[in-house]
């Protein structure tokens, strides 16, 4: 009902913040309802994308040049959102959209992501279907590429692998 509106909401996933329930774990919603503009304004502001690449990438209506995205046999899986779910890696940032009635455009610099999950559950065995679930720290923002052909799920995989990863601190003598 919010799309009739022409309402967003902007979530966030930040270490060690809102992680744990209770009241002073405080809150990753740093725009509960808002505009379009609104939603945007501080999607750019905190996240990985400038306005241009939000514009050309990341539109919650769906993905405009995804990198990988579900294939026609993902209907079985995913009736309903199928079409939507997709991944977009632009150098070091990746992308994801998924859900219909409830679209969701995520975005996070590929050095924050901690791990990678494949998995193939009975369903998407039968249809040859993979999913790769990327790990962030603890909070509302929870990123998949769902539903893929497993070539394009190793794919991923492989690409996200191979990404470079921020150099560990020296230790102090």
């Amino acid at each position: 009902m919010w799309r009739l509106f022409g309402w967003y909401q902007v979530q966030v996933s930040i270490a060690g913040y809102g992680a744990t329930a209770g009241k002073g774990s405080g809150s990753t919603r740093i725009l509960p309802v808002g505009s379009r503009e609104h939603a945007f304004a501080l999607f750019e502001l905190v996240g990985p994308l400038d306005a241009a690449e939000i514009t050309e990438y990341a539109l919650p209506e769906g993905a405009t040049r995804p990198t990988f995205n579900s294939p026609r046999r993902a209907w079985w899986a995913s009736p309903v959102d199928r079409a939507q779910q997709a991944v977009t890696l632009l150098g070091d940032v990746t992308v994801t959209h998924a859900g219909r009635l409830t679209r969701r455009v995520m975005a996070i610099e590929n050095s924050h992501i901690q791990e990678l999950t494949y998995q193939a559950g009975p369903v998407d065995q039968l249809c040859n279907l993979a999913s790769v679930r990327l790990e962030l720290v603890g909070g509302p923002v929870r990123m998949r590429g769902s539903n893929l052909a497993p070539d394009d799920a190793a794919e991923l995989i492989g690409r996200l692998r191979a990404r470079q990863l921020p150099a560990p601190d020296k230790p102090m003598d």
